[in-house]
């Protein structure tokens, strides 16, 4: 059994207390150590690393979890956002790698990374238990974003949002085609009026670029993050200025020509917006055909 599939099965199990999310799970983890020395990935030498749930190895696919339905949030603190362990209930996750037959056509898709992890930092609770309870963990991802505002949602949508650069809103309606899966239900944390950032995370590309398939890209999907203080969101756009640390709230997903383009469009208006902040360089980003130039995407 995979790790995903141990995290997908063990997330549906009720626990005692939500901060033993991590701790019970730990053993099965040790077990994983010795495994991943051996992996034909791992020839080159490279560490292998525990990140609060998550393993270093492919860890861009990790992050695309999904909460199976919108819940509270946590009372106490249990994880950090981007990992799967920070909610309190049963997860998900689209985390193929590799490649898949488009179907009806005989090309070849590829999932393939459009962001990188440039660091971490994540600290135990217990120093001698690496793989158990934690108290904080940052990931710095070097990606792209989108900004929105947030819009009251039509009926059965998944939800509304007004990119930046874009004149109309867009609607994410949850079917196959535009999907966005919220990690908790509080209405407070995307009321509407409040700023959002899309950040994109994979996409399924395919060898050709047409009308069909802008860059080549059949789907996109990411990351739905709010500022970890809410209040400065607003204070940042008037002074041209990014949130410096971010907090995970959902995912969304994007598929089609006319979706995928007019995000495009929405993050290349970020781009030259904020500018003087592309600070990271990302060969992944390079499908965009932007250049390397990434932000710093600093998620608690």
């Amino acid at each position: 059994m995979l790790w995903n599939d141990i995290v997908q099965d063990y997330s549906a199990r009720d626990l005692t207390r939500d901060t033993d999310r991590l701790v019970a799970l730990s053993g099965i983890a040790s077990t994983f150590v010795p495994l991943l020395k051996h992996w034909p990935e791992n020839r080159d030498g490279a560490p292998k690393e525990y990140i609060a749930g998550l393993w270093s190895y492919h860890i861009i696919a990790q992050l695309i979890w999904y909460r199976v339905a919108p819940g509270p949030e946590p009372r106490n603190y249990i994880a950090p956002s981007w990992s799967w362990a920070s909610v309190n209930d049963r997860v998900q996750g689209t985390f193929e790698e590799g490649t898949a037959n488009a179907r009806g056509t005989a090309s070849l898709q590829t999932y393939m990374s459009i962001a990188s992890i440039v660091t971490w930092d994540v600290k135990n609770l217990n120093e001698i238990q690496p793989l158990g309870q934690v108290t904080s963990g940052t990931l710095v991802v070097g990606g792209k974003l989108a900004l929105a505002s947030v819009f009251p949602t039509p009926h059965e949508a998944a939800g509304c949002f007004r990119f930046e650069g874009l004149s109309e809103p867009f609607i994410f309606q949850g079917g196959e085609k535009s999907m966005v899966k919220r990690d908790f239900d509080s209405n407070h944390i995307m009321r509407p009026g409040s700023i959002v950032y899309f950040t994109p995370l994979r996409a399924k590309t395919i060898r050709v670029s047409t009308s069909h398939y802008p860059l080549g890209m059949w789907t996109l999907e990411g990351l739905l993050l709010i500022p970890t203080e809410q209040k400065q969101a607003r204070e940042n756009e008037e002074k041209n200025s990014l949130p410096s640390s971010y907090r995970r709230v959902g995912i969304w997903k994007l598929k089609g020509a006319d979706h995928i383009r007019g995000f495009i469009k929405a993050m290349r208006f970020c781009d030259q917006k904020h500018e003087q902040m592309l600070t990271e360089i990302c060969e992944e980003i390079e499908a965009f055909e932007t250049g390397d130039k990434a932000f710093r995407i600093s998620i608690i």
